[in-house]
């Protein structure tokens, strides 16, 4: 049986590459993604789910039934709408309601041009 992750933030280049090495590992993968034709990838086993991170309810449709979820949302430097903070609130939230213990978020804030973003 495959293992099946969820993963937030696919659109960006680390999302990107995350999706080519689960596929290439032979994971299936459903992914949360604001504007589906922003995910310039396409596979049988990539699920991509349209929805926001900021919801709740999106969040814990995609994380539901998954063996691991995979985070690294993202957004330009300037942006102040928290999607770091709130969205990755709601994944811990529904990976405990929803019994899936393994997540691994990886962030590049506070790098390049995010970090004037950190006090």
């Amino acid at each position: 049986m495959n293992k099946h992750i969820a993963l937030f933030g696919p659109t960006g280049g680390t999302g990107q590459s995350l999706i080519q090495q689960a596929l290439k590992r032979g994971y299936e993968i459903t992914a949360l993604v604001r504007t589906p034709t922003k995910l310039s990838i396409t596979n049988e086993m990539l699920h991509p789910v349209q929805g926001d991170a900021m919801r709740y309810q999106d969040v814990q449709k995609v994380v539901a039934d998954k063996d691991a979820v995979l985070c690294c949302l993202g957004t330009r430097a300037a942006d102040t709408t928290m999607v770091r903070a709130h969205g990755t609130e709601n994944i811990v939230r529904a990976m405990q309601e929803e019994n899936v213990a393994r997540l691994v978020c990886q962030t590049s804030l506070g790098y390049g041009d995010t970090a004037s973003a950190m006090p």
